[in-house]
């Protein structure tokens, strides 16, 4: 399987509590979007805390076989980028400012915007269709265009792999497609991507692989069409899946 993301044996939970994800196993290879599935409270997004270190964890990760606890933050900060569910950023920032701060660790000691720098920004904004909204100040927009403006700046770090939590939760069902258009991008240039999704029509449109979590746990991983299976769900959600039923949508050829 191509380098990218991988977990071996990763537990992980919060000061003074029991854990919350319990000897993990993934990968999210490169060229593959990696949908990261499970009930609402079965440790997705502490998954992903502890890939980033942000929650105390035991355990091993490895980006492209390198031990991410070894790298230095500016390689990290250059090789990881993370989509959280929501910003808590109140500064008075304009969405050209908040892309711009993916750039932070290219820069030198002194800080100054390179032209490459620029470069990676306007294209990170276009990527996501936020470009009419740069001069538009973070806190002023709706949740779903600051869902993709947290997208453009993770972009705009030109990282390799890609953590996003929950990022259509948002989204409109246009900017999910377009979203989810994005994420085909990168993968197909060789991006790793690993995103928490609730919606099982999402990651079986959207996803290669999925990885199922229940109570901490990795209950099924491989291909998305193998792990959103009848059985499988029933176990973990208690529901059964039926198909042909309810709405399909796709963009309109103009707008893709």
């Amino acid at each position: 399987m191509n380098n990218g993301l991988l977990l071996r044996a990763l537990s992980a939970g919060y000061p003074r509590g029991e854990n919350v994800v319990f000897d993990v196993a993934l990968q999210a290879p490169r060229g593959s979007v990696t949908a990261l599935l499970g009930p609402n409270g079965s440790g997705k997004s502490t998954l992903l805390k502890a890939v980033l270190g942000l929650v105390s964890s035991r355990g091993e990760v490895f980006l492209d076989e390198d031990p991410l606890g070894e790298l230095t933050a500016v390689e990290r900060a250059t090789r990881l980028a993370y989509v959280p569910q929501k910003s808590l950023l109140r500064a008075r920032l304009t969405v050209r400012q908040v892309v711009d701060q993916g750039r932070f660790a290219h820069r030198g000691a002194y800080g100054g915007r390179s032209s490459s720098d620029v470069e990676a920004v306007e294209q990170a904004m276009d990527d996501v269709g936020i470009s009419s909204l740069s001069q538009r100040f973070f806190t002023e927009i709706s949740g779903g265009e600051q869902q993709r403006v947290l997208l453009a700046r993770a972009l705009a770090t030109g990282a390799n792999a890609l953590l996003l939590d929950e990022p259509t939760s948002a989204l409109d069902v246009r900017q999910v497609l377009g979203l989810h258009q994005v994420l085909r991008r990168l993968a197909d240039r060789g991006c790793s991507i690993l995103v928490v999704l609730h919606g099982l029509d999402e990651a079986l449109a959207h996803a290669d692989r999925a990885v199922l979590l229940n109570a901490g746990r990795v209950v099924a991983e491989g291909s998305a069409k193998d792990v959103i299976s009848g059985e499988t769900i029933r176990s973990v959600y208690g529901v059964d899946i039926r198909h042909g039923e309810g709405l399909g949508f796709h963009l309109l050829e103009t707008e893709q």
